[in-house]
């Protein structure tokens, strides 16, 4: 073999073995795909952010009584049935702690799985004089109509679904939790039973320890 043809394939093995530098075309997109997760991650933590702080309210919606009628769970106790009026300093405490109690974030409503959850209707009968306490009576001079999620509700098993009186119980949880307001059958009052129950979430352990050591 001439020197020639040696000098040739020396050439061509220095060739192999020098490595390739990555062309600009890479490098680029190299560089977008760590900009794009940078402003993935920027955008996942604002958001978590915003949704702590973004309220999320599960209230029913009633309109406030003219007198609250309260009970509590010791059914022994001499204060264990209550009527405050409108304006006392204890209505005006019940009804903020009752207010609050509906309030949630959306991340906390997200982390529990119960974002979507709004007021939800049920038909059928339940006695009044079964709860056990403790719970709150709202009381109104005139005729209330069933208002669900800013829609009048229309009740299939009873003809008259009008009430002046609904009972909303009180339960001690820290967490959003189940609970129920039943409507007095009929807007007299008199009737202690329901036929049309709603049902929403709420966090009611500061208006529970409230009811019970007032």
């Amino acid at each position: 073999m001439d020197s020639e043809n040696i000098q040739k394939e020396e050439i061509l093995e220095n060739v192999e073995k020098t490595p390739k530098k990555p062309s600009k075309t890479k490098k680029i997109a190299k560089k977008f795909v760590g900009i794009t997760l940078l402003f993935l991650l920027v955008a996942v933590i604002v958001t978590v952010a915003v949704l702590a702080f973004v309220p999320k309210d599960y209230n029913f919606g009633f309109n406030d009584p003219v007198t609250i009628e309260m009970h509590t769970a010791n059914s022994s106790s001499p204060n264990n049935k209550r009527l405050l009026p409108r304006d006392s300093e204890e209505y005006n405490e019940i009804m903020k702690l009752y207010k609050e109690s509906f309030e949630s974030k959306f991340l906390t409503s997200l982390l529990q799985g119960k974002l979507n959850r709004q007021v939800e209707v049920t038909e059928g009968y339940k006695s009044i004089s079964s709860l056990t306490g403790p719970y709150l009576v709202f009381c109104y001079e005139s005729s209330q109509k069933l208002v669900l999620n800013g829609k009048e509700y229309k009740a299939d098993i009873v003809s008259d679904s009008n009430f002046i009186e609904v009972v909303i119980e009180v339960k001690n949880t820290t967490s959003l939790t189940e609970i129920n307001a039943y409507f007095k059958y009929r807007d007299t009052g008199l009737n202690n039973y329901s036929y049309v129950r709603f049902s929403t979430l709420a966090a009611q352990s500061n208006l529970y320890n409230y009811i019970e050591n007032l």
